[in-house]
């Protein structure tokens, strides 16, 4: 059983919601913990904040007109979100209310095994395979505003690339 596919093209800067409205669908989260929090070493270094700066830690269930899809942990300085509360459906849609908006993002994907806790809340047999997803999102000044580490189901999406030449390559 292959479940219905999603066709994501990555040069595009959209958030999960925003995503799904568009195309039709009736997004949903399901909190899993919003919480204050000190950054990771990992978190520090992608935010470019001080190790073990608060930040705000929100890991949510994604869900797409009733069926898990995806887990998503987003991390932000608390400078810039001071209280996870403040996050209704949307972190961008919150994060602009704020004056924050990202225009740009490096993604990392790569596949792997899901945890039994990713198995087990994505409804999948174990072993399954998810796409794991590094997103940093930045401001118009290049400052990082949010990482987000996301487990997507492998076949729900389609991650789609356009390709060019190089303005090099044509001299």
């Amino acid at each position: 059983f292959v479940a219905r596919r999603f066709e994501q093209p990555l040069s595009v800067l959209t958030g999960f919601s925003e995503d799904m409205l568009a195309r039709g669908c009736r997004p949903a989260s399901r909190w899993l913990a919003r919480t204050m929090a000190r950054a990771s070493a990992d978190e520090s270094m992608a935010l470019g904040i001080p190790p073990h700066a608060p930040v705000v830690r929100m890991k949510r269930l994604r869900i797409v007109d009733d069926e898990p899809v995806a887990i998503e942990t987003a991390v932000v300085s608390s400078r810039d979100l001071p209280s996870p509360d403040l996050v209704g459906n949307s972190l961008y849609s919150a994060l602009r209310k704020r004056g924050f908006f990202a225009v740009r993002a490096l993604q990392r994907l790569r596949a792997g095994l899901a945890s039994p806790e990713e198995a087990n809340l994505l409804n999948l047999e174990n072993p399954a395979v998810v796409m794991h997803i590094e997103r940093r999102g930045y401001l118009p000044d290049g400052r990082a505003i949010e990482v987000t580490y996301s487990s997507y189901k492998a076949d729900c999406y389609d991650f789609v690339v356009e390709l060019s030449v190089s303005g090099n390559m044509l001299k």
